[in-house]
């Protein structure tokens, strides 16, 4: 249903406007009426309209002032002034400020005002259909982009042999927020990920808003970027400002588990290196800061830490990343795949 409010200083108008037709066989509601632009205004705050029917000449805020600060506030709202034979000086100027139709009010024909409503039901759909093929589009070239900077950190961290000149380049095409030395490494985990992908119901979104979130939070602090490195498993290289960083990456952290939480009902772990270091080096600052993260294993979930080489959490034969594996079939009951993964531990 498409939602209509009606301005309109005089109550027998109003009454008559909504009582012409069925408004409803026509595929719209009538969610309020207002005598003034100030109470027009408090109710589209309220129920978010998609067309305002409003008068021209009304106390306390007139139709020109209501259509100029809907205009200035929503760019979603449909406007059309109410008129009179004699105020088409009003009406010319209503249109110029952003209204998209008008008309005159003395005589309302039902037929013909269910015609009008028929075109501007037709127009209303063809916006929101417009509208939401563009939101596709940004969405799908957001994803690229996040695509694309995953695929230049992923190939960096399989070689080191990266001319400097190129990394340069690389960063300013991708418009990667970090530098090529003093980057720390940041290992996040989303604790209990498999629920988290049952809780929002798809892996691409869960990655998707997980990693908007991570970035907007360590570019308030600090510079850095964040990317997928596999499923539940995030890295980060992060420029982060003089003092104490590993404090600094603390806050972050909890920043990013407070959103988490609130907003899809999920924690996160970290892990961060010891020391930072140049871009070509990621990979083994990521090696430390994942060896911080082994300590998630024995510990509540949000947890963090920063790494110590004193401190070895597992035997050396058992890599990370098959202690994650043993970690998600735990998590997704996979009772066949932590078998086969703990055999595979057996026989090395």
């Amino acid at each position: 249903m498409i939602k209509v409010l009606i301005v309109d200083d005089e109550p027998i108008f109003r009454m008559g406007l909504q009582t012409c037709l069925d408004w409803n066989a026509l595929g719209f509601q009538i969610v309020g009426h207002a005598a003034d632009g100030e109470e027009a205004l408090r109710l589209i705050g309220e129920r978010r309209p998609d067309v305002v029917f409003t008068d021209i000449k009304m106390p306390v805020m007139d139709g020109l002032e209501l259509t100029e600060r809907i205009m200035a506030q929503y760019d979603d709202i449909f406007v059309i002034i109410l008129s009179c034979y004699n105020d088409f000086d009003f009406v010319r100027e209503a249109l110029r400020l952003g209204a998209v139709d008008y008309m005159v009010k003395l005589y309302v024909n039902p037929e013909e005002f269910a015609e009008f409503l028929r075109r501007m039901k037709e127009r209303i759909d063809q916006r929101k259909e417009k509208r939401h093929h563009e939101m596709l589009i940004r969405r799908e070239f957001q994803i690229s982009i996040s695509q694309l900077k995953e695929n230049f950190f992923k190939n960096l961290l399989l070689t080191s042999r990266v001319d400097k000149s190129e990394l340069l380049q690389k960063i300013k095409v991708l418009d990667l927020r970090i530098g090529t030395d003093g980057n720390y490494a940041v290992e996040l985990y989303i604790d209990r990920y498999f629920q988290a992908v049952n809780r929002l119901g798809d892996e691409q979104l869960l990655k998707f808003a997980f990693l908007n979130i991570v970035n907007e939070v360590i570019n308030e602090a600090a510079r850095g970027e964040a990317f997928e490195r596999e499923k539940g498993s995030y890295a980060a290289a992060v420029r982060l400002p003089p003092g104490d960083p590993a404090a600094v990456c603390r806050r972050m952290v909890g920043r990013i588990n407070e959103i988490t939480e609130s907003m899809y009902g999920f924690t996160v772990s970290a892990g961060m290196s010891r020391r930072s270091g140049r871009l070509r080096e990621l990979a083994e600052l990521l090696r430390e800061a994942q060896e911080a993260g082994l300590g998630r294993f024995y510990a509540k979930n949000g947890y963090f830490a920063v790494y110590d080489p004193g401190k070895i959490w597992t035997p050396n034969a058992v890599h990370p990343g098959q202690l994650n594996a043993v970690h998600h079939a735990l998590e997704n009951t996979d009772l066949s795949g932590l078998i086969g993964l703990l055999d595979d531990l057996e026989r090395e």
